[in-house]
């Protein structure tokens, strides 16, 4: 995992202010990932000695990003806002491989594989888990039309 480190550093936990304000960690060095919903950025690692998975750094809304630090991992850390922690992140590599017949269709289609590539991982695995999911040869060969569909609309634009 050390080859796919993104960043590693020591970080004050901040606090939101108000009632109920959420305590965070704010990785102003990590950019907002455009293909991403609200451009979240998901990440496994460490926070102090405690390993994080599958989490997902949220917008702070003025271009930075933050990792929301509850309660239970608070008391786990044994820290508060104001207190130091060490935070070491890793890009989360989550995507699922691509079935065989659905990258032999995609292989004979170039715009509809360049634009099943640009969707957000997210997107591809709710793509491949549905059609890997099918009981049916019917129904899959219908789901991996119905993507191909909506992957023409996608290379139109």
């Amino acid at each position: 995992m050390e080859n796919n480190l993104l960043h590693r550093k020591y970080y004050a936990l901040e606090k939101f202010p108000g009632k109920g304000g959420w305590t965070y960690v704010s990785v102003p060095e990590i950019p907002p990932d455009p293909n991403a919903p609200f451009g979240w950025v998901s990440v496994s690692g460490q926070i102090d000695e405690i390993l994080l998975e599958k989490i997902k750094l949220l917008p702070m809304g003025n271009g930075t990003l933050f990792l929301p630090v509850k309660a239970g991992l608070r008391k786990a850390l044994n820290k508060k806002a104001g207190d130091q922690v060490s935070l070491k992140l890793y890009y989360d590599e989550g995507a699922l491989p691509i079935p065989d017949d659905l990258e032999e269709v995609l292989a004979d289609e170039r715009e509809l594989k360049a634009a099943f590539d640009q969707l957000p991982i997210a997107k591809k695995n709710d793509h491949i888990k549905r059609i890997v999911a099918s009981k049916m040869q019917d129904t899959r060969v219908q789901r991996i039309l119905a993507l191909l569909k909506e992957l023409e609309g996608e290379a139109r634009r």
